[in-house]
């Protein structure tokens, strides 16, 4: 579950990377600050997707999903 999402996040994070150059090139301050502010979203969740597939690793996949099922 958690891997897709990471996977789809990193493609995410290119694909604005990419489009945030092309802003630049184009001198479109305003939509190179909004795929700015949605880059910086994109990248805090694979922070937090990263962090979430350490501690399954660490726990197993078992004790991982009982604890969310406490939260």
């Amino acid at each position: 579950m958690h891997k897709l999402d990471l996977t789809l996040e990193q493609e995410a994070v290119v694909r604005l990377n990419k489009a945030i150059v092309l802003c630049l090139d184009k001198r479109d301050a305003g939509t190179r600050e909004l795929l700015e502010h949605l880059l910086g979203e994109e990248e805090d969740s694979i922070e937090w997707l990263e962090a979430q597939l350490t501690i399954v690793n660490d726990i197993g996949r078992e004790r991982y999903l009982s604890e969310q099922l406490r939260e």
